[in-house]
């Protein structure tokens, strides 16, 4: 029946109510207003939604409009209380955990070494001893080192040029390694780089570096302080290295403890 067929909008309005009702009574037995579990709540908040699109009479939108409100409280009260029960042990573990295990590599970091010593070394000797520990396994996600990573090679990979003065071009891919004081790094299997001091002062974040042969143990350059952003360059046989400090972040394995992030361009003159 066309909208023009009826006599009077009063007519029309009848009409709609009785399509408004039998809609309703199709799907209220097994839809509407049951509170029996949080899995019927959700079938029946779906389906109200789905259907007020399509209700005209004003009584009947309020209705369903104020059951949808009910359900939304429902759920929420629901919800709370369960994750209130079933995890407040597990998360009074995790924090006594955690705080062990900090101790712990905080009484590692104390420990200064005899010398200087590979952080990759010293990386793997404490992610051996820590596995096996039980406590705090969280704490140790490497996920924040991860993402500092990413993002300052992301940075370096638009800004760092691919020639620099003198005819030096960029020779494969800009790397950056992180390592705390009194530890090195090495780069490009040559340039052992180590960090003397951090100052983590806001104002005048740096590093003192310095910068040896990894094979011989030669001193290639004399300490040199590094500031956040300002590359300074490094010539040994017939290479170029653009030294930056990044950033000065958490330490991975401890992030009570800081670390220099140092990145690394390799450049070489034409035809070497």
């Amino acid at each position: 029946m066309g909208i023009g067929l009826f006599k009077d909008a009063n007519d029309l309005r009848l009409k709609e109510m009785e399509v408004d009702s039998k809609l309703i009574t199709a799907v209220s037995d097994k839809y509407l207003f049951k509170d029996d579990s949080v899995f019927m709540q959700k079938n029946e908040a779906g389906y109200l939604q789905f259907i007020s699109t399509f209700i005209t009479t004003k009584e009947l939108a309020d209705k369903i409009s104020r059951r949808q409100t009910n359900l939304k409280s429902i759920k929420i009260t629901t919800k709370a209380n369960t994750i209130d029960s079933a995890t407040a042990a597990a998360k009074k573990n995790v924090v006594t955990n955690n705080l062990m295990l900090a101790n712990k590599l905080q009484a590692i970091d104390d420990v200064k070494p005899a010398s200087p010593i590979s952080m990759n070394k010293f990386i793997a000797q404490n992610k051996a001893a820590i596995k096996n520990d039980t406590t705090g396994i969280g704490l140790l996600t490497s996920k924040p080192v991860a993402d500092a990573y990413k993002a300052i090679e992301l940075a370096n990979s638009s800004t760092t040029p691919g020639k620099i003065a003198d005819d030096y071009y960029l020779t494969g891919t800009t790397q950056t390694l992180w390592c705390k004081t009194n530890y090195y790094v090495v780069f490009n299997n040559i340039l052992r780089i180590g960090v003397d001091a951090i100052n983590i002062d806001p104002n005048t974040k740096s590093a003192t570096v310095n910068f040896k042969d990894d094979n011989t143990g030669g001193v290639v350059q004399k300490s040199t302080i590094l500031n956040i952003n300002a590359p300074i360059n490094v010539d040994y046989q017939g290479t170029r290295y653009q030294v930056t400090l990044s950033y000065i972040g958490g330490a991975g394995l401890n992030p009570f403890t800081k670390a220099a992030y140092i990145t690394v361009a390799v450049y070489n003159k034409t035809g070497q």
